[in-house]
């Protein structure tokens, strides 16, 4: 897929979900012990590492961990403004404290990520 998209040069590494088992017990996202055995075996720093997400409870899980977090937001639900019918999006959808950036899909990471300081 992200190939497809372009973006796959942007990735060292993807930590697949076939990675997320342990001694045959089942430890899927976002289980810390989980990630930090990932990232030991990558070679990656937690706080070098940037989760990309489209859900609140494992990326603040997750950022509390030192990660840097990426919020994709592009399927959230939207509603039409009564001034003009401009949509925004719903009320409670706003940027959170522990999201560093978002993003409306994996594509648009090609604009935010790309040659920049996170």
């Amino acid at each position: 897929m992200l190939t497809e998209l372009g973006i796959d040069k942007l990735f060292e590494r993807v930590i697949a979900i076939e990675d997320m088992s342990a001694k045959d017990v089942w430890r899927a996202k976002p289980d810390a012990t989980m990630l930090r055995r990932e990232m030991r075996r990558a070679h990656v720093r937690l706080r070098d590492a940037i989760l990309v997400e489209d859900t609140h409870g494992h990326l603040k899980r997750y950022r509390r961990l030192g990660i840097r977090t990426v919020w994709i937001v592009g399927h959230l639900p939207v509603a039409k403004t009564a001034n003009g019918g401009l949509s925004m999006r719903l009320p409670g959808a706003g940027r959170p404290h522990y999201v560093d950036r978002t993003v409306r899909s994996l594509r648009a990471l090609t604009l935010g990520l790309r040659g920049r300081a996170f």
